[in-house]
């Protein structure tokens, strides 16, 4: 599924499963899966376990068909709505969907439920590190917006371009991950960030903020662009507080371990 997503580039797609009654009986069997995959109470957190991050299936569409559905399990069986049509020589097919209201999908309104693929265009003189940076921050940003603006298709619909200035200068490194993130999640909501703030931080998928290097080279640089507040992951604490006290005075400076935190002081109401 996660293969599926990556591909479709949409969180609400459409996906075919076809003849679910020949699953195996192996000891691999899928049945476990399918039946969390299917239940509209468990699939907004399904877990993948090679991952081990949750993702939401909520918004997927699944459409399943089987030859027989005598074959199928009672439990995986009651997690779908069942459609009965003949096909040549008289025999049944079956074919099942997630369960939810029900609706016809034809031409009239296929658009409504099969989105447009956006997607991440990323320009500059970047090094690898920088480029996986800048695509993990598209990752993080479109599941933070889900999670805040369900209604928000902006990540779904939208083909960005991200680019870097100065594009003859070489540029590396994960530290603007969090920035990049900001950047696109004001983009999504139309919310400007407050003017006075500067960050850095490594972020993972999980968005979790990971330590940086160069905190005093970065500190100077805020304060020659007039800037007030810093966000700086709370594993460089320690280097922060061995800076001179020329460096640090008159900062405000946060730290932080989860971009949940840095949303808040970058976008927070009291800015």
């Amino acid at each position: 599924m996660v293969q599926c997503l990556k591909k479709v580039g949409t969180e609400n797609p459409l996906v075919l499963l076809d003849e679910i009654d020949k699953l195996g009986k192996s000891r691999r069997d899928p049945e476990g899966a399918l039946l969390e995959l299917l239940d509209p109470e468990q699939n907004a957190h399904f877990l993948d376990h090679f991952l081990d991050v949750p993702i939401d299936l909520s918004k997927v569409l699944f459409v399943c068909t089987a030859n027989n559905i005598d074959r199928l399990p009672g439990p995986l069986l009651d997690r779908m709505e069942v459609f009965e049509h003949a096909v040549d020589g008289g025999s049944t097919r079956e074919e099942s969907r997630e369960v939810a209201e029900k609706f016809t999908v034809d031409e009239s309104n296929l658009s409504d439920y099969v989105e447009g693929k956006g997607g991440l265009h990323i320009t500059g003189h970047l090094g690898r590190v920088m480029k996986e940076s800048a695509e993990i921050a598209h990752t993080v940003a479109g599941r933070i917006m889900f999670e805040k603006e369900p209604d928000n298709l902006f990540f779904s619909n939208s083909k960005l371009h991200l680019h870097v200035p100065e594009g003859a200068t070489p540029k590396d490194g994960p530290s603007a991950g969090c920035t990049m993130i900001t950047s696109l999640l004001s983009l999504a909501m139309k919310k400007p960030i407050r003017k006075d703030l500067a960050m850095t931080g490594e972020v993972t998928l999980t968005g979790r903020i990971l330590p940086i290097g160069g905190l005093k080279e970065k500190t100077m640089a805020a304060r020659r662009s007039q800037v007030k507040v810093i966000i700086f992951p709370e594993a460089n604490r320690r280097d922060f507080e061995g800076l001179e006290e020329s460096v640090k005075e008159r900062l405000d400076v946060h730290f932080v371990d989860e971009y949940e935190q840095i949303f808040e002081l970058a976008f927070g109401d009291d800015h």
